[in-house]
């Protein structure tokens, strides 16, 4: 498990023969949080990574459009952890 603070430092640990079975992204406060999840779509199936939505980025019917599953704020732990087992178990095949 890796933790980064930046779209720049994720984008590291997203090359071919590296990437993580799921990510996690939290729109509240990324810069250009659209354009984060169009790369990122590119770089991962949408369907392993999982977005932590927030107000004033993107839409959650855009996230639903772009295959992304999403957790809407206000957030409680344990929804993002049933959505984190969800999102693993679909990665897998499950």
């Amino acid at each position: 498990m890796v933790a980064t603070d930046t779209w720049a430092q994720m984008r590291r640990y997203l090359r071919p023969g590296a990437k993580p079975q799921l990510a996690i992204v939290d729109l509240q406060g990324l810069p250009e949080p659209g354009q984060v999840l169009r790369d990122l779509k590119v770089l991962m199936p949408p369907g392993r990574v999982l977005v932590l939505s927030a107000l004033a980025t993107v839409a959650g019917e855009e996230l639903d459009r772009l295959g992304f599953p999403h957790v809407q704020r206000p957030i409680v732990v344990a929804d993002v952890v049933a959505a984190v087992r969800m999102a693993m178990r679909r990665s897998s095949g499950q």
